[in-house]
């Protein structure tokens, strides 16, 4: 994702017992026949030491055969000795059997169905967005984003701490459980981690933007750890350890970017975070758009993403506890109201589904431009 290879959840071939050591091989009877016939079946590594030995392998993989950059998915066939497990690479496989008919046996769709948030949905998006990370597209408007807001830094709070945007900021803040460590993307002047501090929550603030002039303000000094980091908040996302924070949370920031880039923030949101999600959605008419691209000269651009927000699915083991529409503010420049769409959600389990039946896997058709690299892999 973005400039990094991410390895996806391993599959484990499950032989039936008793199967002889020298016939538990990846032979083609095996992997296809055997397989399709139901005598071998898949099941998710459930195993925290052995996950991110291979998944640790398949990235190596990968960049080894040459495929970073360069090739959008990789399937990466392994066996693991069990007496010292150590991870042997049998195969890798740039074209993995992926979008296939409902119902097929190769186990490639149910690593994406099951375990990849957003799923088929967001795959694809989240290639596009990487393929212009690497090339650079959306880095162009970062200067201009970031000397705006540096220009507005010094009267933000005064004009926008009343607007209904941040009261309802402030209602999630008291509403939900945000306890140990939250990343906070597009964290700006620091509101979120001055509510929770306000709050008493036990929360320990990390915070992500791209204007040094905002970041400066006292609220953000006070409430989370320094430095911040300054940079694109993709860019920090996208090679961010899993399971790195408790919460992850950006409001008021996802219109910066376009459907496939936010499809893509929003699927590596739930990568990274252990307890919950929240991000909120400008809602932004036509007539916005359309006024705002005139305003900004071509400098920057604004999207309307609620279409991604609306559409991603809940991932598995996750559960949605907030999808409300809110009015936020009147733009002052363009005089004109802004809608919005809040959204969170929350961890319902911690583990994948050990084994899924493989007639429930799902089909997505989608056409989209040529697009680089993601590395999957199952063991």
């Amino acid at each position: 994702m973005g400039h990094e290879p991410v390895a996806l959840s391993p599959l484990e071939y499950v032989f039936p017992k008793n199967t002889p050591s020298e016939h538990a091989f990846l032979t083609f009877e095996n992997k296809f026949k055997n397989v399709d016939k139901g005598i071998i079946q898949y099941a998710f590594t459930t195993n925290a030491k052995r996950k991110a030995a291979v998944q640790k392998a398949a990235v190596e993989a990968f960049r080894s055969a040459g495929m970073s950059p360069g090739g959008a998915w990789a399937l990466v066939d392994m066996r693991i000795e069990t007496a010292t497990n150590r991870v042997y690479v049998l195969e890798v496989n740039p074209f993995p059997c992926i979008f296939c008919p409902i119902g097929n046996t190769f186990g490639d769709d149910l690593v994406i169905e099951k375990t990849f948030p957003g799923s088929h949905f967001a795959i694809l998006d989240i290639l596009v967005a990487s393929h212009r990370i690497q090339h650079g597209v959306p880095a162009t408007q970062y200067p201009t984003i970031a000397t705006i807001h540096d220009r507005i830094s010094t009267y933000y709070d005064k004009t926008s701490r009343s607007e209904p945007l941040e009261r309802k900021i402030a209602e999630n803040a008291t509403s939900f459980d945000w306890t140990g460590s939250v990343l906070d993307l597009g964290c700006g002047t620091g509101y979120l981690g001055e509510l929770l501090h306000a709050a008493g929550s036990a929360s320990e603030m990390i915070g992500v933007d791209l204007s040094p002039g905002m970041t400066a303000a006292a609220s953000v000094k006070k409430s989370y750890q320094q430095p911040v980091t300054i940079e694109p908040i993709q860019d920090f996302i996208f090679r961010g350890a899993e399971g790195s924070y408790d919460h992850v949370a950006c409001y008021s920031t996802l219109h910066f970017f376009d459907n496939p880039t936010c499809t893509a923030i929003i699927a590596r949101m739930f990568m990274l975070a252990r307890k919950s999600v929240s991000f909120e959605i400008d809602d932004l008419n036509p007539k916005y758009l359309e006024e705002f691209s005139m305003y900004a000269d071509g400098r920057w651009s604004n999207w309307n993403n609620t279409c991604v927000g609306s559409r991603f699915p809940t991932p598995t083991g996750w559960k949605r506890v907030q999808d409300e529409d809110r009015y936020l503010y009147r733009s002052i420049h363009l005089r004109s109201d802004v809608h919005g769409r809040f959204f969170r959600f929350e961890r319902d389990s911690q583990e994948v589904p050990v084994s899924v039946p493989l007639e429930k896997l799902s089909l997505w058709n989608r056409c989209v431009e040529w697009v680089r690299y993601l590395a999957g892999q199952r063991t």
